[in-house]
Order: C-alpha cells, then sequence, then structure tokens
C-alpha cells in the first residue's frame, strides 16, 4: 500500500475527499487536522450547552491508500490540475507498508492440547485451585494505570 498525503483547505475537503474515491481509485481516504499537537489545532466536538464549532478543520491531512506508487502519482497530479484544486498542496507519497510482503502460513498445532488444559487446571504443582479462597482479577502494578489485569488464585 501506498498512502498519498495532501494539505486541503477546510473548503475542498469533500471534493477532494470524493474525487479520490470516486475518480481516481483510492482504496480508502481519511482526514485528519493538519494543526494537531500545535497551538492551531482545534476540536471540532463542542462541550454540552455551548454553541456548535465549525463543520471542519481549517487545514486538513488528507490520507488516501493507493495499490501502488504510479496510482497514487498519477491521482497527485490528476488531482493537482483541476482549476478548483487551489490552497491543495501535495505533502508526500509514501510506502505504506508495516511488513514486507512475505508469504506467510498459519500454523495451529493442536496435539497437545488436552494435557495442557490439564495442567492449566492443576496449578504449576499440581494442585486444583482451591474453592475455599477467593479467585478473581487483580490489578497488575505496571505502572501503566488500571489497563492491564492479572488473573490470580489462592492455592491452599
Amino acid at each position: 500500500m501506498v498512502e498519498l498525503l495532501l494539505i486541503t483547505p477546510e473548503a475542498q475537503v469533500e471534493s477532494v475527499s470524493d474525487a479520490l474515491m470516486d475518480e481516481l481509485d483510492a482504496l480508502s481516504v481519511s482526514v485528519e487536522d493538519a494543526d494537531a499537537g500545535t497551538d492551531a489545532e482545534h476540536a471540532l466536538f463542542g462541550e454540552p450547552g455551548m454553541p456548535a464549532p465549525q463543520g471542519g478543520w481549517q487545514r486538513s491531512v488528507v490520507k488516501a491508500l493507493f495499490a501502488s506508487e504510479d496510482a497514487a502519482r498519477e491521482a497527485a497530479e490528476l488531482l493537482l490540475a483541476q482549476e478548483w484544486a487551489t490552497g491543495i498542496e501535495q505533502r508526500s507519497i509514501q510506502d505504506g507498508s508495516m511488513l514486507p510482503l512475505v508469504n506467510l502460513v498459519f500454523v495451529l498445532d493442536l496435539t497437545n492440547i488436552n494435557s495442557i488444559a490439564k495442567q492449566i487446571g492443576e496449578g504449576a504443582n499440581g494442585e486444583k485451585p482451591s474453592t475455599d479462597g477467593p479467585a478473581g482479577v487483580e490489578l497488575a502494578n505496571t505502572g501503566r494505570g488500571p489497563l492491564f489485569p492479572k488473573l490470580v488464585y489462592q492455592l491452599h
């Protein structure tokens, strides 16, 4: 996958997105605040009791995915040549692949599933968990907050 990034004024975001998807064969299109993380960042969602903010960001990053670099370059050239495309600038065309193209094969080996289930049921020392003690969820102290629970059993 190849990603085309365009900086687009608010008035043209919808036209650019539609052209990319409908006419220029983009696989997907997303829109982000071009000023995110800066003092010029602008929230689109209003607070309760406050007037609704404007409908879009003043400057947006329009990201479009294409199957090939050639398709992304051709789309950028055709789009930027349009009379209505004033104020749109091409930021980059980059390979969006996270992994190299490799044929991966899924292997499922269930030969030891019964013995593994028995070991889990018995615990590390071969004893079955007691139903007398509390079993439940304890929050792990990972330093990242309470998002990483761990299961605990009290063995007697």
